[in-house]
């Protein structure tokens, strides 16, 4: 965007305009078999293309404040702005993409009874991309429905980086009225000494349909 020569008269209404253009593809199947539910994704396919940097990757040098006043610079905070540019151009950095975080989602479930269904999920990062996770995440987990009114759900979780959570939640349902709380580690809870990480989630649904 620095190339284009109306970005100084109105920086402001440009700043915010991206130099890189892409596109992200998902593709998922999802089958049923009697009690049997199972899904699976690719997510985040593509890379963004980035255009014409003008900066490089590395120190950013201020001019002197002398050379500012003397060239009046300090009169205008676009001139300094324009000086500050001027000063640390490279002349344009190559063109070059980055691929998007791609990841590979599975899930099975299998309905129990009415009230109880067990499930399982798995994600692994399909790249190495920054963003992305770093190794794959794998949980198992059951939820239990009491006559519409109140949910309950556990499970367990491990990822290589995090070690072994219990995520828990429950829901309640007093009509057109619902209440949601959840933590991604019970165990949090258990021994808030322990290496595990707080997180707690909480939601009211009013008049819902």
């Amino acid at each position: 965007v620095y190339t284009d020569p109306g970005y100084f008269k109105h920086p402001m209404s440009t700043i915010f305009k991206a130099n890189g253009r892409g596109f992200g593809y998902d593709f998922g199947l999802s089958a049923t078999y009697r009690k049997w539910k199972i899904g699976v994704s690719v997510i985040d396919l593509g890379k963004i293309e980035w255009q014409n940097n003008q900066f490089s990757a590395s120190t950013l040098y201020f001019p002197s404040l002398d050379s500012a006043e003397s060239q009046g610079v300090s009169k205008s905070e676009t001139k300094i702005f324009n000086s500050f540019v001027n000063y640390n151009q490279t002349g344009g950095n190559p063109n070059f993409s980055t691929q998007l975080p791609s990841k590979f989602r599975s899930g099975i479930s299998y309905q129990v009874t009415n009230g109880i269904q067990l499930s399982s999920d798995y994600v692994a990062p399909l790249n190495s991309v920054e963003g992305n996770i770093l190794n794959p995440y794998f949980a198992v987990g059951a939820h239990i429905h009491f006559f519409g009114v109140f949910n309950f759900g556990v499970g367990f979780a491990t990822e290589k980086g995090f070690g072994n959570l219990v995520p828990v939640g429950v829901y309640l349902n007093i009509g057109y009225f619902e209440i949601y709380a959840a933590t991604n580690d019970f165990l949090y809870f258990v021994d808030p000494n322990s290496t595990h990480v707080f997180s707690v989630a909480t939601g009211i649904r009013l008049f819902g349909f």
